[in-house]
Formats: structure tokens, sequence, C-alpha cells
């Protein structure tokens, strides 16, 4: 078995890390149950 990394090269995306979006499979209704643990720039 082969263990690989993966990793940001650059900027990153702050959205895409704290989910600041809604997806379009996201059921809204069920949004306020959603845990943040860490939010924080990059």
């Amino acid at each position: 078995m082969v263990t690989t990394i993966s990793f940001v090269v650059g900027k990153g995306s702050l959205s895409h890390n704290n989910r600041s979006f809604v997806a379009e499979n996201v059921v809204e209704e069920r949004i306020v149950l959603d845990e943040f643990y860490i939010q924080e720039p990059l």
C-alpha cells in the first residue's frame, strides 16, 4: 500500500475550508445543525 499526502500550493480557499457557501445538494433547513471546530483565516 502506498501512503500519500496532499497539501495546498499557494493561497488556498478560505471559503472552501470554512464552507461559507451552500452547495446545491445541501438541505438548507439542516444548516443550523452544523458544527464548526476551527474557523480562522489561512
